[in-house]
């Protein structure tokens, strides 16, 4: 190598660091590693905004370091997803070292840094070499799960299903390969974990083995609290299993991988996990949702895994198609080629999945099914109604409001009205939008989005700089060109002022430009999708939480917006507007401050009384906190009064309105 290039990396370790790389196979559950220690101030570079479902190996990862390894890789004609081209892959050390050298100057100061990437791996003996004190925290998943998770993504498109899968298992050869050589040939700065089963003691071995500096990000870290089982699903069909039961290579790799796990004591487990059996004396219920899930849906996830009962999660494509999370259709392939067909021609088979739905409740002994939205809840209702199993229907927001969705489904609500055994609104004036719409009083009940005041808490606004926090998707409904409008006024007046917004959407590259022309590039900072306990910690380091929500042209309507309640909850002041259920949240003059919608001037005017009182924002911000604590808005309250309306429901007890 060149010695010039050695020096320019040797200089990172002068700060006192010892960088930490996570990495596994795509699809392994790294990013729960990630997440974790973004969470706990670990700076992972310059992120990805929000990624598809394909891309989704770049979820938390580092734009640069993602470039330097990508370019490398296409050099010789290999890709993340190409095993047979990265199994010979090599890499000229003095040719990348010096590109290294420019991607890391971004972390020069940092204490506590690294970068995950699942490419990391091919690369990882080079970087282990220029940065001696690296720590690698590779991440080992079974090879069924895996292959299920890659195959249901159409990762390999181009591949029949059964092509596909082998593909998937010799990628997952490939990429644990590298990971089994580098941990024996690096074992004291290497940390195997086998997710999901090592999460409970994950954080504590990390703690003994990373160098003492790292201990104050482990000392409190919950890896589990990253976990979603809905997602990293244990299950996947037979045909799966028996194939990779049969890759030899496979078999004995999984074998060797076990010897080098984190923990001497851990025993040997089995390539595939099976999922468990539903707890006994549990009552059965389906939750259905959209199958293109926003990533701020939060609340549908708080709804699966919090209620009281064994959850199974139904995901229900506009075609009327139905799968399980793990992308397993319902529907024969018959049904879904009528689907298929009909849809091409703009209409719908209903009628095949009204059937498919059927007999899943009928096998699975559902007892309830809660249907996130209005259209998801039309396309299942037919099948509850038949079953006589009872349908609620949970709105929240652009379903009872927007313009185009109450067209389409305006004569279909009026059947759900009749077959549902309740409507849950989420805001006070969802009920008179329902009511409007023809449902009938007795069966509206309002049950709000909630926050969990545990995982957002801590907010010091008085001891923060004058800097602002706007979270969510940029879309009409949600202003956020009205809030730049406004806080460039607050600029003007108090230089010092800074806004970082949160989040990706139609409206970004416009909101981009407007920051630019209102020159205000050094004030404002646009920051992709982050994980929820990256926005927690966010929210513990500003003075105040502004969203400027209206009434879309188009009708949209906000039901009541998650992040406002977590905001509150933070113990921060909210700048917002009297919109649909904001102004349920925010009491104004005591919590924060609301303007009427478009009221670019008044919010300017809000935003400098906190920018220059944080004395005010203090006081806020704790009247907040307080309120949301002992509110409909809190999770355990809010759960308990949902899990009350579907117990009703199941149990035929009367559950009038009003509630």
């Amino acid at each position: 190598m060149e010695p010039q290039t050695i020096d320019r990396l040797s200089d990172l370790q002068t700060t006192d660091t010892a960088p930490v790389v996570i990495a596994g196979a795509p699809r392994s559950g790294a990013s729960i590693v990630a997440q974790a220690m973004a969470a706990n101030g670990v700076f992972l570079g310059n992120q990805f905004g929000r990624v598809t479902k394909n891309e989704s190996l770049d979820h938390l990862s580092d734009k640069e370091v993602v470039a330097l390894h990508t370019q490398y890789l296409e050099a010789q004609g290999a890709s993340w997803k190409n095993a047979a081209a990265l199994k010979d892959f090599a890499i000229d050390e003095a040719r990348f070292a010096a590109a290294a050298s420019a991607v890391l100057a971004k972390f020069n100061g940092r204490s506590l840094w690294g970068w995950k990437d699942p490419r990391t791996l091919f690369f990882l003996e080079v970087w282990q070499r220029l940065l001696p004190d690296l720590h690698a925290v590779l991440v080992v998943r079974r090879p069924t799960e895996i292959v299920w998770a890659t195959v249901a993504r159409h990762i390999f498109t181009e591949s029949s299903r059964w092509k596909a899968a082998q593909d998937a298992l010799n990628l997952w050869a490939v990429y644990n390969q590298r990971l089994l050589v580098h941990a024996a040939r690096y074992p004291e700065q290497t940390t195997v974990l086998l997710l999901p089963d090592d999460l409970e003691r994950g954080a504590a071995v990390l703690g003994e083995r990373m160098p003492a500096r790292w201990d104050t990000v482990w000392s409190s870290i919950d890896l589990q609290a990253h976990f979603n089982p809905y997602v990293m699903r244990a299950d996947g069909p037979r045909w799966i299993r028996m194939l990779a039961r049969r890759h030899r290579d496979v078999n004995d790799l999984w074998e060797a991988l076990q010897r080098h796990r984190a923990f001497p004591d851990a025993r040997r487990v089995s390539m595939v996990r099976k999922r468990p059996p539903p707890q006994t004396g549990l009552q059965r219920v389906v939750v259905a949702s959209r199958t293109r899930m926003a990533y701020t849906e939060t609340f549908i996830r708080a709804h699966i895994q919090g209620l009281p009962a064994h959850v199974d999660w139904l995901l229900v494509e506009k075609t009327g198609e139905v799968f399980t999370n793990d992308q397993v259709p319902l529907n024969t392939l018959w049904q879904r080629a009528q689907i298929g067909v009909r849809y091409m021609f703009g209409t719908q088979a209903q009628e095949p999945s009204i059937r498919a739905m059927q007999r899943y409740l009928k096998k699975q002994r559902i007892e309830a099914v809660l249907a996130e939205f209005g259209p998801v809840a039309v396309k299942v209702m037919e099948a509850c109604h038949r079953e006589g199993i009872p349908l609620i229907a949970h709105f929240h927001g652009y379903d009872a409001s927007q313009h185009y969705a109450l067209n389409v489904f305006r004569e279909a609500y009026h059947r759900l009205f009749e077959v549902a055994s309740a409507l849950v609104v989420v805001s006070h004036d969802m009920v008179t939008q329902l009511q409007n719409l023809g449902a009938p009083r007795e069966k509206i009940h309002y049950n709000p989005c909630s926050v969990d005041v545990n995982a957002f808490y801590g907010a010091n606004p008085a001891e923060a700089p004058p800097t602002f926090l706007a979270t969510g998707r940029f879309v009409h409904k949600k202003a956020p060109h009205f809030t730049l409008l406004a806080f460039a006024q607050v600029v003007a007046e108090c230089p010092e002022a800074r806004l970082i917004i949160v989040g990706d959407g139609i409206l970004k590259p416009v909101c981009l430009d407007l920051a630019r022309s209102l020159g205000m590039e050094d004030a404002v900072e646009f920051i992709g999708f982050l994980p929820h306990t990256a926005i927690a910690s966010l929210m513990r380091s500003v003075r105040g939480f502004v969203q400027h929500s209206i009434t879309a042209h188009d009708g949209n309507t906000e039901g009541t917006p998650v992040a406002v309640m977590e905001a509150a909850a933070s113990g921060l002041p909210i700048v917002s507007t009297f919109h649909a259920g904001i102004k349920e949240v925010v009491q104004h003059g005591t919590t924060g401050f609301l303007v009427e919608e478009g009221a670019v001037d008044a919010m300017a005017g809000h935003l400098l009384t906190l920018a220059r009182h944080p004395e005010v924002a203090q006081r806020m911000g704790a009247a907040g906190r307080a309120f949301i604590q002992d509110s409909p808005f809190e999770r355990t309250r809010a759960l308990n009064k949902l899990w009350h309306i579907i117990n009703t429901a199941i149990t035929g007890a009367d559950n009038t309105a009003g509630q």
